[in-house]
């Protein structure tokens, strides 16, 4: 679902199982203006709980890659990778998850310890 910020750029919000996530429409470090010919970077995913609190990102970290991140106050954990060329998703230690992405599922895991 596609929705206005408050300076009128597109986000999109999304829902996936008890979790939600969005794109945030800018990300610091990212700002709209690019040389031509630079590769555009994936603004990160936003993990959300169904009341609206913050529980992860997932944010591309190269090559296709995306990896998640735990949010506990401003510190940011890493719970495991996504591998699009082989389709696979990782723990932070490399050993095989499964098949798939399954980044929104290591970070609701990660807040059910």
């Amino acid at each position: 679902m596609a929705c206005l910020d408050s300076r009128g750029g597109v986000g999109y919000f999304f829902q996936l199982g008890t979790a939600s996530f969005s794109t945030a429409s800018e990300v610091v470090g990212r700002g709209p203006s690019r040389a031509q010919g630079e590769k555009r970077q994936m603004a990160d995913q936003i993990v959300k709980d169904r009341s609206g609190k913050e529980l992860g990102r997932i944010r591309e970290v190269g090559w296709g890659k995306l990896t998640a991140y735990k949010a506990y106050n401003s510190i940011e954990t890493e719970l495991g990778t996504y591998d699009p060329s082989t389709d696979k998703t990782y723990d932070r230690l490399g050993l095989d998850i499964g098949n798939g992405n399954q980044l929104h599922w290591l970070i609701e895991q990660s807040w059910q310890d």
